[in-house]
């Protein structure tokens, strides 16, 4: 299975080599192989992932948005939740929301890319959240733009 989660990896730009060999999982992997399976050119997706995914080297594949040969994908939301309280059992790390659309490159020597990667700019949201659900929540946070940055 690590063989097969390596050439799958690779084959999508997400393989980031030794270095990081044992701090890969499946999380952009499984991003990608959903758009890829389920979307159409220009279909919309959300996910919640850890909160690594928006800066960590090993994800850097996932957020450059080129996932092989015709497949790309655009980042155009990120949502850093570290500060949303009360933290829960839930996600036992901090969590991020990542918003996008899928298109697909047309292959030939004059054929332009179309747009890909991710966004400079994420949203750190704070506040508390309500066991109410969304709609009691989202009044109660607060979203506040912020340059993502490498850790």
């Amino acid at each position: 299975m690590q063989e097969q989660f390596r050439q799958f990896s690779q084959d999508r730009n997400l393989w980031h080599g030794k270095k990081l060999a044992t701090q890969q999982d499946l999380v952009g992997l499984f991003i990608v192989r959903a758009v890829e399976k389920y979307l159409n050119d220009g279909g919309t997706f959300a996910f919640v992932t850890p909160l690594a995914v928006l800066s960590r080297q090993q994800y850097e594949g996932f957020r450059a948005g080129n996932w092989g040969p015709t497949l790309r994908g655009f980042l155009t939301e990120l949502w850093d939740l570290e500060q949303v309280r009360p933290k829960d059992d839930l996600f036992p790390v901090p969590a991020a929301v990542v918003f996008g659309n899928r298109a697909s490159r047309k292959l030939g020597i004059d054929e332009p890319d179309v747009p890909h990667g991710a966004v400079a700019q994420k949203m750190v949201v704070t506040g508390l959240r309500d066991v109410r659900g969304w709609k009691a929540t989202r009044p109660a946070l607060v979203f506040t733009g912020s340059s993502r940055t490498r850790v």
